[in-house]
């Protein structure tokens, strides 16, 4: 049985989203991390009145990312039942490593992994966040105003990125008053290999 020791998040109410374009599907080990955490033990119950839903996996498929993650923000601030506390975002590329639950112990707000991205500058400060795989209080989520995501800045000529789509994101948290923080690691990779859960 696996032990949620000094967990600052309760994995039974937890909705899980996975952004899953460009085909649908999510990394096998990704499917594996996620139903060995966040499966209920009555997870394969049909029964209609039961007062605790399933832990809620949806699978987004959507091409443009800010889109795409924006729908999910709505969906989590709007659609989801009142059973839910927690929603979790993940890529479909992730591969969870052995200290990736580390995300779930943070004091933090918003709870976010360190994936692999372009470099070490990508998470230069305790608070830098990207949204490959993290996790929220839905209440918390609702204190931002939409649109959640939008392009990341450039120059003044429009011709460079400057700041990437999760740092638009980032800044909203923040100026709402909502802290984040990230610890554990997972990788993450385009284009490997996948299942349909």
């Amino acid at each position: 049985m696996f032990k949620f020791i000094d967990w600052k998040i309760n994995p039974q109410k937890t909705a899980v989203l996975i952004y899953t374009w460009p085909h649908g599907m999510e990394q096998h080990l990704l499917s594996e991390w996620l139903f060995h955490r966040f499966r209920r033990p009555h997870y394969f119950n049909t029964n209609k009145d039961d007062p605790e839903p399933p832990n809620l996996i949806c699978r987004l498929t959507q091409s443009q990312s800010v889109h795409a993650r924006n729908t999910a923000m709505e969906y989590a601030t709007t659609m989801l039942p009142d059973f839910y506390e927690w929603i979790l975002f993940s890529d479909n590329d992730i591969l969870p490593s052995v200290d990736t639950d580390e995300m779930f112990r943070l004091d933090t707000d918003i709870k976010a992994c360190r994936v692999a991205r372009d470099g070490p500058h990508s998470w230069p400060r305790p608070n830098s966040f990207h949204d490959a795989l993290w996790c929220i209080r839905i209440e918390d989520l609702r204190k931002i105003e939409p649109p959640w995501f939008s392009h990341g800045s450039s120059n003044e000529n429009g011709t460079q990125q400057i700041g990437c789509d999760c740092s638009t994101f980032s800044e909203r948290a923040l100026a709402v008053g909502l802290t984040i923080g990230h610890a554990g690691h997972a990788g993450h990779r385009e284009g490997s290999s996948i299942s349909n859960g």
